[in-house]
């Protein structure tokens, strides 16, 4: 497990703080629920943002093995899929952070678990907005 060391922001202590929370008005999840997306502010701080920003320049410079595959194209500076798994910096993001608290509340439910993520930089080197999901829309009768 690559471990950068990061302090984490508002004085966590790894694996002992628990989970922040961060809650979602109602209004914000039946937009999400009706739109498909919604945009919610300040979930994460300027502390979080540069802990992100300093585990991803880390992860750049000190790349895991995974990413090579990825990066071979040279349309990313880097990009790995599932870097929690392999990078403390980013699995305290996901365990410390309101993130679980926030995807919960979206999705009206006690807990939810991160099991996939994706970490891209600098991604747009030609590459125009696109989805490569082409399987959807699923609905609850599809199920």
């Amino acid at each position: 497990l690559q471990d950068p060391g990061l302090p984490l922001p508002h004085g966590i202590t790894q694996d002992v703080t628990l989970p922040e929370k961060f809650t979602l008005t109602e209004e914000q999840i039946r937009t999400y629920e009706e739109d498909g997306v919604v945009h919610i502010k300040n979930v994460f701080d300027d502390e979080w943002v540069d802990y992100l920003r300093k585990a991803t320049g880390r992860q750049v410079d000190e790349p895991h093995f995974w990413a090579f595959a990825g990066t071979a194209s040279k349309l990313y500076d880097y990009i790995q899929r599932n870097i929690w798994q392999t990078n403390r910096a980013f699995a305290s993001f996901y365990y410390h952070s309101a993130m679980g608290h926030v995807l919960s509340q979206i999705g009206r439910t006690d807990e939810i678990r991160v099991s996939t993520d994706l970490l891209m930089v600098n991604p747009n080197k030609g590459f125009k907005w696109h989805q490569d999901n082409q399987n959807g829309p699923i609905t609850w009768e599809e199920g």
